[in-house]
């Protein structure tokens, strides 16, 4: 049991979580008291206790003689944050500058981050990852300091492999590319499968990340509105897809950076056969699917992939070591057009840190890691999330992500996040304004915040006050 919660609590969250990824769809009956209490390893009044609080927040509801089923849709959520649709136009990025004096600003010494979406260094495996850093330097000293194959390390590619359960098919070593972060990832792909001037579809809002990759490459963005909790549509794809000629889609399903949504099972699957159907390859940003608050880890678009046109990029940056930089890519189709590109955009990743995570996977430590990690991130969402909620105008709303440490926050109508992006930098308080996660300057009362540091009354404060900067804007 954790400090902030009682053990019935983390059960009724656990169920939560099901219901939310769609492991208990409406309808469906949840598991019987004994059987979750066996699950779960707690008694079957804790189990009792959970589920008549899910009962109050209208999750489940009893059937007498039966049992408790999975009442409320699991798509809506009173808070969740809402916005008009806008017809979907091919139009060039300028996010550039905006960006960097955002990420600059969170970087000032005493800036308390709340913009940046990385884990606290007091989250991470640092001495584990150091031992495993020593013994490469001491067992492979000459490999370390060699240049790694272009493709990258044979033993990080191995372990990667081994991991992808997700992808739900026979992966081998051969499908992975070592990539220096997922940003190089994102542009390899994008380079391999698209040209200056063609389109590119992404959700809206999407990370200000794969925004500027699309500028510096020189191509147009189309986005498309998505579901707050959801994500992207199969049918608003479709119409899309009927009315332009797409040279890919970038899309992330499982918590999504900024709106922490989740496209379902199968809208996956009918994502991958529209795509497929048109030929238009789909390139996955897959960075936080580790990071899931329920029993299993939610399916990869490549899961769905029987053509070869998904190309599916993770890193371990917002899991183990974001200074590391090391990334990844899966595929198959695009597999040697990737190799090339490589070769001429950084000949390869550095090699000793392919060494060092190779080594950390392979002795059973990311698993113990991610099980804290995952516990300390759920943790830290709900609180950032309730005290958003208590401090923040009437009006606002918030989404309640199943994964991931990032939340999207909607301010009344009216209010604009780029002022309050000013105004909380002169109380060193760093934020992500929304409009970052559009080409088209949508999103002007939204704004993100990374919940990737344990909760303290310093951030409580700093949340408070961050509330009462955005009501001074109503005077």
């Amino acid at each position: 049991m954790t400090n902030r919660q009682f053990l019935y609590e983390e059960v009724a969250d656990t169920v939560a979580c099901m219901i939310r990824e769609g492991t208990l769809p409406v309808g469906a009956k949840a598991p019987s008291l004994r059987a979750l209490g066996k699950q779960l390893d707690v008694s079957v009044a804790t189990v009792m206790q959970a589920y008549e609080e899910l009962e109050k927040s209208g999750l489940l509801k009893v059937r007498p003689q039966s049992g408790f089923y999975v009442q409320a849709s699991r798509h809506e959520n009173a808070d969740a944050p809402r916005w008009p649709s806008t017809p979907p136009s091919a139009r060039k990025v300028q996010i550039g500058a905006h960006m960097n004096e955002v990420l600059a600003s969170a970087r000032l010494p005493g800036v308390l981050n709340l913009g940046i979406a990385n884990p606290s260094a007091e989250l991470l495996p640092i001495k584990a990852l150091n031992r495993s850093l020593r013994k490469v330097c001491s067992a492979q000293a000459t490999e370390a300091v060699d240049y790694a194959p272009i493709e990258g390390v044979l033993e990080l590619r191995s372990a990667i492999a081994r991991r992808a359960a997700h992808i739900d098919q026979p992966l081998s070593a051969e499908s992975v590319l070592i990539t220096t972060g997922a940003t190089e990832a994102l542009s390899l792909c994008l380079r391999a499968v698209a040209k200056a001037g063609d389109i590119v579809v992404v959700e809206s809002p999407t990370y200000f990340s794969v925004l500027q990759t699309i500028e510096s490459l020189g191509m147009l963005a189309l986005e498309i509105d998505t579901h707050p909790t959801l994500g992207l549509r199969p049918d608003s794809l479709a119409a899309v897809i009927q009315r332009e000629k797409v040279a890919a889609v970038v899309s992330v399903a499982t918590f999504n950076n900024p709106t922490g949504s989740l496209v379902p099972r199968q809208m996956r699957q009918d994502i991958v056969s529209l795509l497929a159907t048109h030929n238009i390859p789909l390139i996955e940003d897959d960075i936080y699917s580790e990071l899931y608050f329920g029993q299993n880890k939610p399916m990869a678009y490549k899961a769905f992939d029987k053509s070869g046109t998904v190309m599916t990029c993770s890193s371990f940056s917002k899991t183990i070591a974001p200074g590391y930089r090391v990334g990844w890519i899966v595929a198959h189709h695009y597999w040697q057009k990737l190799i090339d590109l490589k070769l001429i955009s950084s000949s390869a990743t550095p090699t000793i840190t392919q060494l060092t995570l190779a080594d950390f996977l392979d002795h059973g430590r990311y698993d113990r890691h991610l099980t804290r990690l995952r516990r300390a991130c759920r943790d830290q969402l709900q609180a950032t999330r309730r005290s958003v909620l208590k401090h923040f105008p009437a009006g606002t709303r918030c989404s309640e992500p199943a994964g991931g440490y990032v939340l999207w926050v909607q301010l009344p109508r009216g209010m604009d996040a780029n002022r309050l992006y000013r105004d909380a930098i002169q109380e060193q308080i760093s934020i992500t304004p929304g409009p970052l996660f559009s080409s088209t300057g949508k999103f002007r009362n939204f704004l993100r915040l990374c919940a990737g540091q344990p909760f303290t009354l310093h951030i409580e404060q700093a949340i408070h006050r961050l509330g009462k900067l955005a009501s001074h804007q109503r005077q």
